[in-house]
């Protein structure tokens, strides 16, 4: 349920290139009130060098060292698996 500001991995695992993330759980875009249309669709995607890309289900590649990457605001339970 973490939300990431713009950033590049650093730290453990220095000298790897490329990660896969994918996101599982019920989420959904947050409004202007803060709340989830349905809970489902939009919301809580990945975005890379200012692209959103929807990882909900759906697995990501992409080189986290070198590119700056942050997560979409979301409501509702998220889990994301990175490796």
């Amino acid at each position: 349920n973490a939300e990431f500001t713009p950033h590049v991995d650093n730290g453990r695992g220095q000298g790897q290139s490329l990660s896969m993330i994918v996101a599982l759980g019920k989420f959904g875009q947050k409004s202007v009130a803060g709340r989830s249309s349905d809970g489902g669709g939009g919301g809580g995607g990945l975005f890379v060098e200012g692209t959103a890309y929807d990882i909900r289900y759906n697995p990501l590649v992409f080189d986290g060292w070198r590119q700056r990457h942050w997560t979409e605001p979301f409501v509702g339970e998220r889990f994301s698996l990175v490796w």
